[in-house]
Formats: structure tokens, sequence, C-alpha cells
């Protein structure tokens, strides 16, 4: 054993050749390179599938349904919980689509009706390309966010005067590096 490690599990290579079982440590001279390298574990067989190809379904399946079953159970509403069961139920929804139903916030489903109707609007007035470009726009612009006081943008150009954040690398600090001018910012 070399530091707590299995010499079956290891390869010495000194000076491009591989280390003999027969051969010591004592045999490598000093300032030679040494490549230690360490075989892997093999890896433990994996259970076989089983004959029937339903039987990981179900259980992929009872996950789900156990998830699902957890996150009724905090529904404020009884109306969810109503409306899962009839899908699950009456409808046959998987599990997992319900479960993206009520993950969606109630709120981006009226935005949704409402982006839908104004598309139909928008179409019978033979405005439709104009609508979705806008529709692109207002997504970019609602997703800008805002910067805290004092917080400078990544982009200089939106900074005062100009000022490019600390580290930041571009043609002149590179220019001057080259020059061997000290550039400290």
């Amino acid at each position: 054993r070399i530091a707590g490690l299995s010499v079956k599990k290891t390869k010495l290579i000194v000076n491009g050749s591989t280390l003999d079982d027969t051969q010591t440590c004592n045999d490598i001279n000093n300032g030679a390179t040494v490549l230690v390298f360490v075989c892997a574990a093999t890896p433990s067989p994996r259970p076989l599938p089983s004959d029937d190809p339903t039987k990981d379904l179900l259980d992929d399946d009872a996950a789900t349904t156990k998830v699902l079953n957890t996150r009724l159970a905090r529904c404020r509403f009884q109306w969810q919980r109503d409306l899962a069961k009839f899908l699950r139920a009456k409808c046959n929804w998987p599990d997992q689509a319900v479960l993206v139903l009520f993950d969606i916030p109630p709120k981006m489903y009226a935005f949704f009706i409402l982006w839908c109707l104004g598309s139909n609007f928008a179409s019978k007035w033979g405005i439709g390309p104009l609508y979705l470009i806008t529709t692109g726009f207002a997504l970019i612009f609602m997703n800008l966010g805002s910067r805290q006081d004092g917080e400078q943008s990544a982009y200089s150009v939106f900074n005062e005067g100009f000022r490019e954040l600390p580290g930041t690398m571009n043609a002149g600090i590179v220019d001057q590096n080259i020059r061997h001018e000290n550039v400290i910012r």
C-alpha cells in the first residue's frame, strides 16, 4: 500500500516507463518525473430491467402521484383539488400533466387568455405581425430588471462617464500590457 492506495489499483510511470510490481519506490531517482494513475473501481452491476416494461413506469408513476398528492394537500382552494381529481379520473390525464398545470400561477393563465384575445383582434384588423413583434419587445422590456443606486452595469456605455467594471479586459488594456506599461485601475 502506498499512501493509503492499493497497489493493485495504481500505476506508477517513472520517466515514461511503467514501474513494475517488483520495483520499490526506493528505485526512483531524485528529480525523476513520476506520474501516478489511479484505476477506477469497476462499477457495481446495474439491476437488469424487469421483463415487464410497465413495472418501471409504475414505480415512476407512484413517485409522481405521491408528489402530486402532497401538492394538492397544500392547495388553498377546494376547486383546485376537485379539478385535479376530475382531470385524473374522468379525463385520464397523466399525473405529470396535472403537476405542470398546477405549477403555472393563475396570473399567467389570465395573461395568456388576454394575449390570445388580443391576437384574435389583431388578426381581424390585419396587424398580426405587428402584434407579435410588439409582444416580443414587451417581453424583453418586462424582463430587463433594474439596478440599485450606485450599482454599475456590465456594459460601460450605460455607466456614468463610460466607466468599466474592475478587471474588464479591452483592447486598450491589452495594448498597454504589451507595451509593458503599468495599468492599474
